[in-house]
């Protein structure tokens, strides 16, 4: 990211955590983020996806926000009727705000940050977490060969699309986004594949 991008990066405050990897849809419809749209699409089409810090927060102009924040690229653009658009965004990096600038003229907020680096290498539980999967095959061929590919991939990218499926919770993923280890990351995603095993093999209940 440019020096420009990081003195003052636009932020879409949403209720949830966009991951590494990740492609993700939105319907913009609020005035400040139709603004911030139009804004980004005349230079180089990147905004922050900010995480909310409390949900019951949503409603409010200057609701706290988790620190790291997952910069996005806006790779379409479809305008609909009174301002709206639907958007499609990809993951490009993470950042770290820094301070929060003044309210944009049009109302969006807009952030001071510094990059993250991001994370490479070997995932230590990598073999725990392909034993896992191998558990939770379900029992139809087509979804094993799923699994199967899934398993073969390199450990970076399997533990980056388990993510998107296992961690279901808003903070488990901002403490994946957030880590500093590729160790952190599969040791999370690992206990989450390890509760749902659990959760297929306990016995049903008495009728």
């Amino acid at each position: 990211m440019d020096s420009d991008a990081l003195a003052s990066l636009p932020l879409f405050v949403l209720p949830m955590a966009m991951l590494p990897g990740q492609s993700t849809p939105l319907h913009v419809f609020e005035p400040r983020y139709q603004a911030m749209v139009a804004d980004v699409l005349e230079g180089n089409r990147l905004l922050g996806i900010a995480t909310l810090l409390r949900r019951s927060d949503a409603s409010l102009d200057q609701a706290d926000v988790y620190p790291v924040v997952a910069v996005a690229k806006v790779l379409t653009h479809q305008p609909l009727d009174h301002g709206r658009s639907n958007i499609l965004l990809r993951y490009e990096a993470r950042v770290r705000i820094l301070e929060e600038n003044a309210l944009h003229a049009n109302g969006f907020r807009t952030a001071k940050v510094e990059e993250i680096p991001a994370l490479e290498g070997d995932v230590p539980q990598a073999a725990w977490i392909r034993a896992l999967l191998a558990q939770m095959a379900p029992s139809s061929a087509a979804a094993q060969t799923s699994f199967q590919r899934l398993a073969a991939r390199e450990d970076g990218e399997m533990l980056r699309v388990l993510a998107d499926l296992a961690l279901t919770s808003v903070e488990d993923r901002v403490c994946f986004l957030e880590a500093a280890t590729m160790s952190v990351r599969g040791e999370l995603v690992q206990r989450r594949l390890a509760e749902r095993v659990a959760a297929t093999l306990e016995p049903a209940g008495e009728a």
